[in-house]
């Protein structure tokens, strides 16, 4: 311990003149006795400002730590801070005290900046947000017109295509009821039995490919043709027209007949400008709809 103190005591002397250090320069960041330091501010006179002995920094310390009475800590300081009243004392302020001074009043500018200029950053933001909101509301208001017409345009072409199926079905049906009265029976189900059953899923029902199908396709032949597999495959519920033939005495007319009043009981054309409504009463068990 005696040896790394005589090395620090060493270490803190000058060599030249065998003197303690009192004097730091803040400007070269030297150490200097009193004798170096008389030499380095004739050398440097610029640096005489900067140069300052141990004994006047020691009492800027002491006059900062004891100018608060409650609190020994530079860092209580405000607006009216205590190095504001040493620096008014004196006439020259130690290096320290002013770079304690400097670094406080850079502090309280970059944090009046920072403040004004986050101020300004919300002030836009929020702006911007009223803006968004503002063209999102009237983004709605022009769409929302559009998108009724769009859900009753699907809706329509729904309940179109649905009704589109039924009436293919009973032009199907009175196919296979002529080929049968023709003695064709044995094949008067080839022309719908011949295809494979297609798994039903929406994207082969959704309204979209109907629209894109119907606008590609140029006569309803072709429309209905095209999606066979699809939209009027009726594998699914395939009834053997004979067995269902046999549910009206064998009389092809009460068979069609029936159809074409369940059709129309389902799908009443009232919409239509003109059309005749036909009610019938839920009730009432009609005169064709017979059940084995």
């Amino acid at each position: 311990m005696t040896n790394d103190t005589d090395n620090n005591i060493k270490s803190m002397s000058c060599i030249e003149h065998n003197k303690s250090f009192k004097v730091i320069c803040f400007t070269c960041n030297k150490l200097l006795c009193l004798r170096c330091s008389f030499n380095h501010i004739k050398d440097q006179p610029d640096h005489c400002e900067h140069s300052e002995h141990i004994d006047d920094i020691k009492q800027a310390l002491k006059d900062i730590s004891n100018n608060d009475n409650s609190e020994n800590s530079v860092n209580n300081y405000d607006n009216n801070s205590n190095i504001d009243n040493i620096s008014d004392k004196k006439q020259h302020s130690t290096f320290i005290e002013s770079r304690i001074d400097s670094i406080w009043k850079s502090l309280k500018s970059s944090s009046e900046r920072y403040q004004t200029l986050t101020a300004k950053e919300n002030q836009i933001k929020q702006h911007f947000e009223q803006l968004h909101q503002h063209l999102i509301t009237e983004e709605h208001k022009l769409k929302k017109d559009i998108i009724d017409d769009i859900d009753k345009i699907t809706n329509e072409i729904n309940d179109n295509v649905n009704e589109l199926k039924h009436l293919n079905n009973i032009l199907n049906m009175n196919i296979n009821l002529m080929s049968m009265n023709d003695d064709h029976s044995n094949n008067s189900s080839s022309s719908n039995d011949g295809d494979s059953v297609v798994l039903d899923t929406t994207e082969q029902y959704s309204t979209i490919t109907s629209i894109i199908s119907i606008s590609s396709s140029s006569s309803l032949l072709s429309f209905i043709k095209d999606n066979r597999q699809t939209l009027f495959n009726d594998n699914n519920k395939k009834i053997n027209t004979k067995e269902q033939l046999e549910q009206y005495s064998n009389n092809p007319s009460l068979l069609l007949l029936d159809s074409i009043y369940k059709y129309n009981n389902q799908f009443q054309p009232d919409r239509m400008t003109g059309e005749r409504v036909y009610s019938f009463n839920d009730k009432s068990e009609h005169i064709f709809n017979i059940k084995v």
